[in-house]
């Protein structure tokens, strides 16, 4: 997560990570909770938890 976040300096990887979400989940949690619960961290908010069905805004 943090090596994700770290790429957002990168022109290139910005541009992508606004125009796409992408999420990330420890394993733990996975394990613990299910893929369905609010595990899910946006790359560009990593304090944020989200459930990967839901609708982000930029």
């Amino acid at each position: 997560m943090r090596a994700l976040h770290a790429a957002d300096v990168d022109l290139a990887v910005a541009l992508f990570l606004r125009e796409c979400t992408v999420l990330a989940a420890p394993m733990a949690d996975l394990l613990q909770h299910g893929p369905a619960a609010a595990v899910w961290r946006p790359v560009r908010d990593p304090e944020r938890r989200v459930g990967w069905m839901e609708q982000l805004t930029p």
